[in-house]
């Protein structure tokens, strides 16, 4: 009984080491692109924070969607802003993509090859024992133990190591400034009392809810002021939102929760920080971090034709991640650190304003799974965690004199129950995220990029008759492509254009690849000017 537990207890060693091992996908390959979803029923918000010598920047924007309603929201604020501008509406979308953390694939080749070992183990014990009962030959007890050790060696090798692992006065109010930032009317106010804000946001048609009543008292007291911003629906009767880009002096660097707490609701909340090191936050985990510098050169799909590209960075510690929309990069500098952090907040959670904490550089991207993924790497698990036992039981039972029969009876159960519990375990403890991908009949990236590059390849050699602006939609559409591009109407994915009529000719502006706005003078003839290489 002694040996036997001594056997349990090595098996439980090797375990747990067995599942400490995270699985990921390997770096240098193409694969479909993979998105997050948000958590369904649970409000979502996003915002960058950039800090750097005592200024904070925040781009956050509104989650409110509806129609035939004025909407507005409120931003509290440590120091009255010195900018406010509005920024591109697919700024926070661009850099979400561009931050994705590692999506596991299903290991079917793995999980194959595991189920195919355990039965090979079963076969081995067996005829294991059966030669010992029934020959002179003897297997030693070590050679099965380096079965073991060698199974567990293949484990470790075959499960991949992810690239890192993360586991912060009128009526007793001041009107400061009103600005108008694209769609909102942008007003900031300071109140001696909270109830004069209050009474301020009701006389201009904000919302004051009762529930964030003592949370405004707070802030009044602390000092701070109000962003409160107001957007107004269009003819539809649709509001379009975009974030808005609002900068301040701040003694450190912090992100106002406690009016999002108030009303008790959970948000699930990410949060993208640009500083000199790598950022942190109580209660929040961070998904992707990685220094970023400024690309040299010129990086786009249209180099052969005469256009302006902004800026844009890229990092060695997160693979495929160029930033190139311009509200963001704006706010980067070469050896900048950006950190993505992620995380589902209760009421409890924000009780207080999310305070940030800076840490060395390291490069973390952290592996998510869904459901399907994580069910296969468990059973993984489950199934090696299976042939040890089933190993180190034939050891303790050939000491006994048992026969493969009464291995099989007293034994298999035991082992198939253990395999069970800590592929179970091993599932409870992986993050598993809802995921949505794009399916195959998604259009290919490519694809818009080849058909404006035709488009302006034709144009360069024979001027059109028509007008630029439908001379170059017409022949969009004669690709059979004018379903994956827009003009103007959305304007914030790949492959979108917008033209825009100058002085001498055209403007045409296309957005490339990493969300990147390449501008591309045409002129008034109707024809692109190509670079001589």
């Amino acid at each position: 009984m002694k040996s036997l537990r001594s056997l349990l207890r090595l098996l439980l060693v090797l375990v747990v080491a067995g599942c400490a091992v995270d699985a990921c996908l390997a770096d240098g390959k193409y694969f479909r692109r993979l998105e997050v979803a948000d958590e369904p029923g649970i409000r979502a918000q996003r915002a960058v924070v950039a800090f750097k010598d005592g200024v904070e920047t925040l781009i956050v924007q509104s989650d409110i969607e509806g129609e035939d309603t004025s909407y507005g929201w409120l931003l509290p604020l440590p120091a009255e802003p010195t900018s406010i501008e509005p920024c591109q509406r697919n700024s926070l979308n661009a850099l979400g993509g561009s931050l994705e953390p590692e999506i596991a694939d299903t290991p079917w080749a793995f999980l194959s090859f595991s189920i195919f070992l355990a039965l090979v183990v079963i076969a081995f014990c067996i005829a294991r024992l059966y030669l010992e009962s029934h020959s002179s030959v003897w297997i030693p007890a070590a050679g099965l133990t380096l079965t073991a050790v060698v199974i567990f060696v293949l484990v470790t090798l075959l499960l991949p190591i992810e690239l890192g692992v993360a586991h912060e006065l009128s009526g007793g109010i001041n009107v400061l400034q009103t600005v108008k930032a694209g769609v909102y009317d942008v007003a900031v106010i300071q109140g001696e009392t909270g109830e004069a804000v209050g009474n301020w946001l009701t006389s201009n048609g904000f919302a004051s809810p009762p529930s964030a009543s003592a949370i405004i008292d707070d802030y009044v007291a602390d000092n701070w002021c109000f962003l409160a911003a107001k957007v107004s629906p269009d003819a539809s009767g649709m509001s379009t939102h975009h974030p808005l880009k609002v900068t301040f002096p701040a003694s450190e660097a912090v992100y106002p929760l406690r009016l999002t707490g108030s009303d008790g609701d959970p948000i699930q909340l990410d949060l993208y920080v640009i500083g000199e090191r790598r950022a942190s936050a109580a209660a929040m985990q961070t998904w992707v971090s990685g220094s970023y510098d400024r690309a040299k050169g010129t990086h786009s799909s249209f180099w052969e034709f005469v256009c302006e590209v902004p800026p844009i960075y890229w990092s060695k510690d997160v693979p495929y991640s160029p930033i190139g929309i311009p509200s963001v990069t704006s706010l980067m500098w070469p050896g900048c650190v950006l950190t993505r952090l992620h995380a589902r907040l209760d009421a409890m959670d924000m009780q207080e304003d999310l305070s940030l904490t800076w840490r060395d550089a390291k490069p973390v991207r952290i592996t998510l799974y869904n459901v399907r993924s994580a069910v296969g790497w468990s059973s993984c698990v489950a199934s090696v965690t299976f042939s040890l036992a089933i190993v180190l039981f034939t050891w303790a039972g050939a000491r006994k004199g048992w026969s493969w029969r009464v291995l099989l009876r007293r034994r298999l159960a035991p082992a198939l129950l253990l395999g069970l519990l800590v592929g179970g375990g091993r599932y409870a403890t992986l993050e598993i995220v809802p995921v949505k991908t794009e399916g195959k009949e998604a259009t290919s990236p490519s694809i818009p990029f080849s058909a404006h590059w035709h488009v302006l390849s034709q144009l360069a050699q024979e001027p059109p008759e028509q007008p630029f602006p439908e001379a170059y939609r017409d022949l969009l559409l004669h690709r059979d492509l004018s379903h994956a591009l827009d003009q103007a109407s959305d304007f914030e994915k790949p492959g979108d254009y917008m033209i825009e009529a100058t002085e001498d000719g055209w403007r045409l502006t296309i957005i490339d690849w990493p969300y990147l706005p390449v501008t591309i003078p045409i002129s008034a003839d109707g024809t692109p000017q190509r670079v001589t290489h």
